[in-house]
């Protein structure tokens, strides 16, 4: 079962595809794949796994977003599932500075999955655009979260990568 894709054209024309994925269907585990066309979405190159393994009590990751800077390199968020049937709780992300070549092992946005925060917010949000880069890298993303009979908030997660 595949789901939420998203999609980018780089300056060369490059198209750079990810989407969620659970090959035992829709009720099982899910992974976040990433793939690309160099020649006008003709062919794509085999889809890639990119969301894990990461540490931690991670079952499931759906829901990716996708950003480009400047310099074509891409950046994937998505959100992070404790199981398979509860709501999601925290983001994930990498980047890839070499066009989609190669990607950076997976992370979670920090203080994202932090439990008295309470699940990421309503459902309706998971398609959502919750990941922006301006052209010189700099990331923004932006979550909500909610706990019963406490609290909901809205959060704003800064940062940029670094070049080497």
């Amino acid at each position: 079962h595949a789901d939420a894709p998203k999609i980018a054209v780089d300056d060369e024309g490059t198209v750079h595809l990810v989407y969620a994925e659970s090959p035992g269907g829709p009720f099982d585990r899910y992974h976040i794949r990433y793939t690309r066309s160099i020649d006008g979405a003709r062919t794509f190159d085999k889809p890639q796994q990119i969301s894990g393994p990461l540490k931690g009590a991670i079952a499931s990751a759906n829901f990716p977003s996708l950003g480009l800077d400047s310099g074509d390199s891409l950046y994937v968020l998505w959100e992070l599932f404790p199981d398979r049937i509860s709501r999601s709780r925290g983001l994930g992300f990498t980047y890839s500075a070499d066009g989609g070549k190669t990607f950076a092992l997976p992370s979670v946005v920090p203080n994202s999955a932090d439990p008295a925060l309470g699940y990421n917010g309503g459902r309706q949000g998971l398609l959502m655009r919750k990941l922006t880069v301006n052209g010189a890298g700099v990331i923004a993303v932006v979550n909500s979260t909610f706990k019963k009979s406490e609290a909901s908030r809205i959060w704003l997660f800064r940062g940029y990568r670094t070049r080497h």
